[in-house]
């Protein structure tokens, strides 16, 4: 059984807007680190985890609330054990679609759904010569949904906020059968982005 003692840290968006109105270009992408301290108690050790995401996106606002776009993901992630060292690479890209709702002159909504697919590599690395390293290739694919709240500090510059979301993922490694996972993490991760949108 694994104890987040750390759970996570996020650094997310970097949101640049060629003019947030109807008929515009969305530009910008998101920017994350998480760092977990798991401890196993059945083995009395401890597990350190890293990992980073960078998201760009790039989108057209079609309408005074709807933005369809592609959003696509790099992502590296080290596990870090008493006895290996796990290392994970890994891409994707996929349609988007957003739904912003003005609640006032400073605050917005938004909800975006993203559909992806992927791919990368991963590797183990074993310690004292315990064990025999190896990697395998995998693929993915992965539905999510999460909401957001965008503060207008001045004049089209802000600030977002996310608190996490929902996803269905199916991964796959080769040579062995696919799985699949809902993951909720409202709650459980922040999100604390800047914006500018150019009139």
């Amino acid at each position: 059984m694994k104890k987040n003692i750390f759970v996570l840290f996020c650094i997310s968006g970097i949101f640049i807007s060629a003019n947030a109105q109807k008929k515009s270009i969305l530009l910008g992408g998101d920017f994350s680190f998480e760092h977990q301290s798991n401890s196993i108690q059945t083995s009395n050790q401890n597990q350190i985890v890293n990992s980073l995401v960078l998201r760009p996106v790039i989108g057209y606002q079609f309408s005074g609330h709807f933005t369809a776009g592609l959003a696509a993901g790099l992502a590296y992630a080290k596990f870090d054990n008493v006895t290996n060292i796990q290392q994970q690479n890994g891409y994707s890209a996929g349609p988007f679609i957003r739904y912003t709702k003005k609640l006032s002159d400073i605050f917005f909504i938004y909800g975006q759904m993203e559909a992806r697919i992927g791919g990368g590599k991963n590797s183990v690395t074993y310690s004292n010569n315990i064990g025999t390293d190896y990697s395998q290739k995998f693929s993915q694919s992965e539905i999510a949904i999460f909401p957001a709240i965008y503060l207008d500090i001045h004049k089209g510059f802000g600030l977002n906020f996310t608190i996490g979301g929902v996803s269905y993922l199916t991964y796959k490694t080769k040579g062995e059968n696919a799985s699949s996972a809902i993951g909720i993490t409202f709650g459980k991760s922040l999100g604390i982005g800047i914006s500018k949108n150019f009139n």
